[in-house]
């Protein structure tokens, strides 16, 4: 098991909600640890265990990732939530874990649970908005890609309607890289990077040959282009941004706290940026009255 202990050295200060919820604690050699919630964060959750010996057992994989269930309910067939996380803390029967990962059906039921049980609920919201300790987990990869795919289209669509008077747009191809696949970013002699950072850890690529990108960046910036200049280069990496953006909206309405990355232009494959072979990520290629063109969002997972 890899060790994670340098993943969250910043102590956050976050809002705690005393609540005392059944859970249990899968440890990096299989074995199982039933806990028992102190008070909870978005970022982490203090446990005490059944049994105080249970604690040294802990220990042994302090700073290395754990799974870890939540029961929100006690019926017989219990809601649980379930998060991975970094075992901080087990000493005396006080047992800390960071939190790093959960699946998106999941982050809306912790976000509710922790809503209902909080005396300023507005406040919890905006600490969530501001920096989570939480991303989207592996297990939804292929949800997130239907939701992106449709997310994609409309923010494409929007800023056609908007700021090009246009609706002839549409969809050419859409492509899902298998989960096996090694990803490499796109080669066009024009892509615009904007980076997703917070719940979403990724960013989007609009990428199209020179004269596409010439005419879209010269419709929005009401000039007539031949050449590359500054002005294309700031409109070509604007609209980039419009459509991150209208992305952005969409997720939030599941994940609040989902921040842009200025955006940088790049030309032909000669990135400067090293991409990890784990993303995962879906694009689509758009023909318009401008030409043709391709978003691509890439994620970690």
């Amino acid at each position: 098991m890899q060790d994670l202990s340098s993943h969250y050295t910043e102590k956050r200060k976050r809002s705690r909600i005393p609540l005392e919820l059944r859970g249990e604690i899968t440890l990096p050699d299989s074995s199982t640890v039933k806990v028992l919630s102190d008070d909870i964060s978005f970022c982490g959750i203090r446990f005490h265990a059944y049994y105080d010996e249970e604690t040294d057992r802990i220990s042994k994989h302090l700073h290395l990732q754990i799974g870890l269930r939540l029961y929100i309910t006690d019926t017989e067939q219990p809601v649980f939530i379930d998060f991975q996380g970094i075992l901080v803390r087990a000493r005396n029967n006080d047992i800390g874990v960071d939190l790093i990962g959960i699946s998106l059906d999941s982050y809306e039921s912790f976000k509710n649970l922790m809503i209902n049980h909080a005396d300023e609920p507005d406040r919890l919201l905006a600490e969530l908005g501001n920096r989570p300790g939480l991303a989207i987990d592996t297990v939804d990869i292929q949800l997130l890609k239907t939701h992106l795919s449709g997310h994609i289209r409309e923010a494409v669509q929007e800023i056609a309607n908007i700021y090009f008077a246009t609706s002839d747009i549409s969809v050419d191809e859409i492509y899902k890289q298998p989960n096996f696949e090694p990803y490499s970013p796109p080669s066009s002699a024009m892509t615009a990077i904007v980076g997703y950072t917070g719940a979403i850890r990724g960013g989007i690529h609009l990428s199209s040959n020179l004269q596409t990108a010439l005419k879209l960046a010269g419709h929005l910036a009401d000039e007539r282009f031949n050449d590359i200049n500054e002005s294309v280069i700031d409109s070509f990496g604007e609209i980039a941004n419009m459509i991150a953006g209208g992305i952005q909206t969409r997720l939030s309405k599941d994940l609040e706290n989902i921040d842009l990355t200025p955006p940088e232009i790049i030309f032909g494959s000669d990135y400067g940026i090293r991409y990890s072979n784990g993303l995962s990520s879906i694009s689509e290629q758009f023909t318009s009255s401008f030409g043709s063109f391709t978003v691509e969002c890439f994620f970690s997972g």
